[in-house]
């Protein structure tokens, strides 16, 4: 092979080659990352596993939760003087007086007191507006019953 010809040969297959070798590390790194979903609950996954561990273990250190759902929402159930007192938002805080928390794929329910009287509230994830642990400074914020799309972050 003539000393041009290999130099031509080089000079195209060198920068073909690296760019093969960059798209092969990103299609892996892609192909290793969950895909992307429209979900309407996949933004509360989170939420999700934080209230399933506390139904497990119980609250741990310094945490509480601060919830803020929307009380009109589909398959909300909160008792009646605490829907008229609040007709679209209701906010509550998971700290020391809350029993039987119960979770599932799509709702949770817990028992709580107001004025002293026992009661059942039950909240699909997806009522939810608000979700804060003041504990760490994390507030997240959520769009009850739009679909969001979720993807794994880069």
């Amino acid at each position: 092979m003539t000393p041009s010809l290999a130099r031509r040969l080089r000079t195209f297959f060198t920068p073909f080659v690296a760019t093969m070798i960059m798209l092969a590390a990103l299609t892996s790194h892609a192909a290793a990352q969950r895909p992307c979903t429209t979900d309407p609950l996949a933004q509360y996954a989170e939420v999700r596993s934080t209230l399933a561990d506390v139904a497990r273990r119980g609250l741990r250190g310094r945490h509480y939760y601060e919830i803020t759902f929307r009380t009109s929402f589909d398959g909300v159930i909160v008792p009646d003087a605490q829907r008229a007192r609040y007709p679209e938002d209701m906010t509550f805080v998971l700290q020391h007086q809350f029993e039987r928390l119960n979770v599932t794929a799509d709702r949770f329910s817990v028992d709580l007191w107001f004025k002293g009287i026992k009661s059942r509230v039950t909240v699909p994830f997806n009522a939810i507006t608000y979700f804060v642990d003041p504990s760490v400074n994390d507030r997240r914020t959520f769009a009850p019953g739009m679909n969001a799309h979720v993807c794994d972050k880069p």
